[in-house]
């Protein structure tokens, strides 16, 4: 299960979701995971883990900062081959803070050129092997 602010949601159902919401709201997001505490008891585990998600306007205009936490609890079961493994069993989300913004250094000189991420296969993230050159979408 995830929460996230009122939303309550199955995990199985969770990617879809949050893959709607940011693409109707956002043009282009990125979520950094930082600091991280675990504390392991048996087969069940609570986490703590900071998150800084950077949220990108559909104009692409302005951008959101907001910092948060992720509380979580893990178990460990048997895996589909009998091996053991960590699984996500509850994630609850916190927002400390944000910060709004304008996007003007993404948008100005000195970003011209860099690679912009695609929510699609196309991001070159997915290119096979990794080289250089030129294709790509761009700022």
């Amino acid at each position: 299960m995830d929460e996230h602010g009122p939303i309550v949601t199955p995990a199985p159902d969770y990617p879809a979701r949050a893959n709607l919401g940011h693409a109707r709201f956002f043009s282009a997001t990125m979520h950094n995971i930082t600091t991280h505490t675990c504390e392991i008891a048996g087969d069940t585990a609570h986490c703590e883990t900071y998150v800084i998600g950077t949220m990108l306007s559909p104009d692409r205009a302005t951008m959101k900062i907001a910092p948060g936490r992720y509380f979580d609890r893990l178990e460990r079961r048997a895996g589909p081959d009998g091996t053991p493994e960590w699984r996500l069993l509850y994630r609850r989300c916190t927002v400390e803070m944000s910060l709004d913004g304008p996007a003007d250094w993404v948008n100005g000189p000195m970003c011209k050129g860099f690679l912009r991420s695609v929510w699609s296969k196309k991001d070159r993230s997915y290119q096979r092997p990794i080289e250089v050159g030129s294709d790509g979408e761009r700022w």
